[in-house]
């Protein structure tokens, strides 16, 4: 019994020395990949500046320029939103209010007057 305790005390520092390993390992390996970033931004370019200011002016214009193209679909699509509901409405229809709403807008007026 005691030997079996020995074996599963063993087994369980093995194991948690290899996640400690593991973790130890993995930040490693985060911090090696950190110090190349860095590393890289520290070693001065080979291209000129103006080179560097034109490809980023590049970048830039090309970013504005895909904004652009999406406005413009949103908003073609919004049009076009607007164009079905519009459709919607009968050609018979008219802006003249019904019977119905001016009977009904006569009652509040006639209400307002009786309060004042």
């Amino acid at each position: 019994m005691k030997e079996m305790n020995n074996k599963n005390q063993t087994n369980e520092l093995l194991h948690s020395n290899s996640d400690e390993h593991v973790k130890k390992k993995a930040i490693a390996h985060q911090l090696r990949r950190a110090r190349e970033r860095d590393t890289c931004k520290l070693v001065p370019s080979s291209e000129p500046i103006t080179q560097f200011n034109r490809r980023e002016q590049e970048r830039v214009e090309h970013e504005s320029s895909e904004h652009e193209e999406v406005e413009h679909i949103r908003s073609k699509h919004e049009r076009s939103a607007h164009e079905k509901n519009r459709s919607r409405t009968p050609e018979n229809a008219t802006n003249t209010p019904s019977k119905r709403s001016i009977a009904q807008q006569a009652r509040r007026e006639r209400e307002r007057i009786k309060r004042a």
